[in-house]
């Protein structure tokens, strides 16, 4: 399966290069993309959004941001790297917040920025936080030193008829402690500044509180199916519109744009150098003409 999911990537990253041998291509993905879970994910996300190609939008994933590095430095030209989120330039970029890459000296100005730390109340650099809420850096690193337990105690308190071990699994589940990376504490200020809306509406929450949400749910904790943030339905939710967890049907369903070859509402499947789109039947007339 993940080599049809790397093939499918490929096939996607040519329609966009196609002087570039498929070969060479495939090779490039899949040094950057081992396991089959984010071969699926990156297949999905490019099917639903080819623009991201292009555009140089510094959302894009990570490991498309590599491959993306790769095929240029082998002749790619239409591909596009990403920018920084913060001072538009295309330049290595190590950082994110928000979601979005960012290089290293936006990051260093990031945390220059003096805030009030809303843990000890004094008018210190922002370190670290969510949103608006800034913390410190000594702040911080307290709330990460007792992160794990007072995340346990926070949801002992809200489920109290579930065992403690459950709760420790479904916040392993999460993903809070992965890659190398401690989120503990992270999930523990949404739980606390958020829960309370989040768990009575999962669509508005962060994909690390989503995994939370799914784990207490399968551990038997009280909450509701999830469902769509637009068509209120449940099933598969792995993409995002609007702020709101959703199904790709709405996800697909706001991205579309008038198609310059046929004139109709579609999703976008190849971007031409001087910027027209092309939906996918369009797409597939190009190349077989």
């Amino acid at each position: 399966m993940r080599a049809d999911h790397i093939e499918a990537i490929a096939e996607s990253l040519q329609r966009v290069e196609p002087a570039l041998a498929l070969e060479r291509i495939v090779s490039t993905v899949s040094a950057s993309i081992r396991t089959q879970p984010p071969a699926l994910r990156m297949r999905t996300l490019l099917e639903d959004e080819p623009d991201l190609l292009t555009s140089g939008s510094p959302k894009m994933p990570r490991a498309l941001e590599r491959i993306i590095a790769a095929l240029t430095q082998q002749g790619a030209t239409t591909l596009q790297r990403p920018r920084c989120n913060y001072c538009n330039l295309v330049r290595l970029l190590p950082n994110s917040t928000g979601g979005a890459l960012i290089c290293s000296s936006c990051h260093q100005g990031d945390r220059g920025t003096t805030v009030e730390c809303v843990r000890c109340g004094q008018s210190k650099r922002r370190y670290s936080g969510i949103g608006n809420r800034g913390y410190c850096q000594q702040c911080w690193t307290d709330k990460q030193a007792a992160a794990q337990p007072e995340l346990v105690s926070n949801l002992m308190s809200r489920f109290p008829n579930l065992p403690e071990r459950g709760i420790e699994i479904a916040i392993a589940k999460s993903g809070a402690l992965s890659a190398g990376r401690d989120r503990t504490a992270r999930l523990l200020v949404e739980c606390e500044d958020f829960g309370d809306s989040w768990f009575m509406d999962p669509a508005r929450s962060s994909r690390l509180f989503r995994r939370l949400y799914d784990g207490l749910r399968g551990a038997g904790a009280p909450l509701d199916e999830p469902v769509c943030g637009h068509c209120k339905q449940p099933g598969p939710l792995g993409s995002r519109r609007d702020g709101l967890i959703c199904c790709r049907k709405c996800y697909r369903a706001g991205h579309l744009t008038t198609c310059d070859g046929c004139g109709q509402e579609a999703g976008i499947e190849r971007r031409q150098p001087d910027g027209q789109g092309h939906c996918q039947r369009c797409t597939n007339k190009l190349i077989c003409g």
